[in-house]
């Protein structure tokens, strides 16, 4: 499966979510988990109107 390129918050959560990533794949942690990360990881992308 392709990776998907995210933007973190910072260099440390780069870190923690891409250790949580590996952890979902192996099926350690469930998706409402995963879910959870994502949102104190990942930056907010937000569509710009032309």
């Amino acid at each position: 499966m392709a990776r998907k390129t995210y933007t973190y918050k910072s260099d440390l959560m780069a870190t923690i979510h891409e250790s949580a990533q590996a952890l979902f794949e192996i099926g350690a942690i469930d998706k409402k988990t995963m879910r959870e990360f994502d949102e104190s990881c990942l930056t907010i992308v937000r569509h710009i109107n032309s």
